[in-house]
């Protein structure tokens, strides 16, 4: 079995120790996780070791040396590198890479152990498949696509254990064995966590994780009666895979096929455990049903889109935030030039890009965002071009987002609204307005729900609850509403139902 692995050169004793001893002595002296550049010393080391020519009992010595090192930089970059808005700042994104560099010599160190060896060990195809599975995890907690050539050393380990009958093997102080690594990644490649918001990303990996343990293994025979949670694979290929009734079969014995039904199972068992609302609090997360009811949906394609969209690749003037939005609203001047907006402001003067457009949404496209201000379930607002007012404005929610490199993102947005209007909010009770309270920023929108069209409200998460009494106010004019049910309550924004109160 041919593994890809790094190309090996002669060995540079001058700068870096290649014996194991003094590579111990060189980590000890060595503090990665409080001090970034002796992090980035380790890489540097265990980039330089991978390619040097070693006999297989020292290598591995070598390695066993960084392990306890790169488990706690592992621990302490993960924390930085979650799931979180993006773009991710210069200081993370360095992050980022240098988590993904580890990961990814790590997996070289043992396919090196396993290309040198005679017979390869069951912890050595271990080690490096769940140095691949957290290679994964960090690539789809930041919002991008699995890359071919992961997915195409993870089906060459795989080819290997099973060939020497090697995957059920797992450590003593390991619950997972390499199959169990194999089918999270391949759960991260079919389903669609692009629609997972940032706060539910690291709870919906980790139910991925654990419900790896119960996947059904490959088959080599194509089911009889084809399901629609069956899928098939290439295991000379690096394509994710696809679903089994269009996977064309090959002659050489390399296509496998496996189904989803232990993970739609376990879905449906814990969705039916969590009861559904609509109010969220600070505090601790839990796995919310509606993250689990959505990618139940991709895994089974029940999704369809609803109207035909259209190519546009025009830009737009657009803001993102719920504070922002309303700033943008109630400040900006009709007749000032686009170039000066806050929106303009807000993305480095650059603007975002319409790829398409439909009735229901769009998709935007930025080449440099700035950081932090793109993320699932954040609120959008498109201005019009021609008629920059806040009646001709869309407001969105950002249903899903993907990060191709580290500045540029992508952003499926869904109208909810066409027409807004931005007002002061105050809490009211039975003896009027309180004076000393000072008004939040609102958005007025007329949202169709159940075939009907009713006035809402978009209020700051948290500030507000259902059946509170408020007065908003718009140009010296007020009104008395009452917040009748609470439509969403996603952390970013609260978005309420209203009803006029008569006095």
């Amino acid at each position: 079995m041919q593994l890809t692995v790094p190309q090996r050169n002669v060995a540079d004793t001058q700068s870096f120790p290649v014996d194991p001893e003094a590579v111990s002595h060189w980590l000890a002296d060595l503090q990665p996780v409080d001090n970034s550049s002796h992090a980035w010393e380790v890489y540097r080391g265990l980039k330089h070791s991978n390619r040097l020519h070693n006999d297989v009992s020292r290598r591995r010595q070598v390695i066993s040396c960084f392990i306890p090192v790169l488990r706690e930089m592992h621990a302490s970059l993960s924390d930085l590198c979650r799931a979180q808005p993006l773009p991710l700042t210069r200081e993370f994104r360095r992050s980022a890479k240098l988590l993904d560099g580890l990961l990814r010599e790590e997996a070289f160190a043992f396919k090196l152990l396993l290309a040198d060896s005679n017979q390869p060990l069951a912890d050595d195809i271990r080690r490096a498949m769940m140095a691949l599975s957290r290679q994964a995890d960090a690539i789809i907690s930041g919002y991008q696509l699995l890359p071919p050539q992961l997915l195409r050393d993870a089906n060459q380990l795989y080819q290997l254990a099973e060939h020497h009958q090697l995957l059920d093997i797992s450590a003593d102080n390991q619950n997972d064995a390499a199959i169990h690594h194999y089918f999270y990644i391949q759960y991260l490649a079919i389903l669609n966590l692009q629609q997972v918001r940032a706060r539910q990303m690291p709870l919906m990996l980790k139910f991925l994780r654990e419900t790896s343990v119960i996947a059904d293994k490959l088959a080599h025979e194509i089911p009889t009666n084809i399901a629609p949670g069956d899928w098939g694979l290439h295991l000379h290929l690096g394509a994710k895979p696809s679903r089994a009734r269009y996977l064309l079969q090959a002659s050489d014995n390399q296509a496998r096929w496996f189904s989803t039904a232990s993970l739609r199972s376990t879905i449906n068992q814990q969705h039916s455990k969590i009861h559904s609302t609509r109010f969220s609090s600070p505090g601790a997360d839990t796995l919310e049903k509606q993250t689990l009811a959505r990618v139940k949906a991709a895994l089974e394609q029940a999704r369809s889109r609803r109207s035909p969209r259209r190519i546009t690749n025009q830009e737009r003037n657009t803001t993102l935030g719920h504070k922002a939005i309303c700033a943008h609203l109630r400040f900006k001047d009709p007749l000032q030039p686009q170039s000066t907006t806050l929106a303009m402001q807000q993305t480095n003067n650059a603007a975002w890009c319409e790829a398409n457009v439909s009735a229901q949404g769009c998709l935007l496209e930025h080449k440099s965002c700035s950081p932090g201000i793109a993320q699932v379930g954040e609120l959008v607002c498109v201005n019009d071009q021609v008629d920059p007012t806040p009646a001709k404005a869309r407001v969105g929610i950002v249903r899903w987002m993907c990060q191709t490199r580290d500045v540029e993102v992508s952003l499926g947005v869904e109208y909810i609204a066409r027409g807004v209007l931005p007002v002061s909010v105050v809490r009211s009770d039975s003896r009027g307005v309180s004076k000393t309270e000072i008004a939040d920023d609102g958005i007025i929108v007329a949202c169709k729900i159940k075939g009907k069209t009713v006035q809402t409200l978009l209020l700051p998460a948290y500030l507000y609850q259902t059946g509170d009494i408020i007065v908003a106010t718009q140009n010296d004019q007020s009104r008395t509403l009452q917040l009748i049910q609470s439509l969403q309550n996603n952390g970013l924004f609260s978005h309420f139902s209203l009803a006029q109160v008569t006095s």
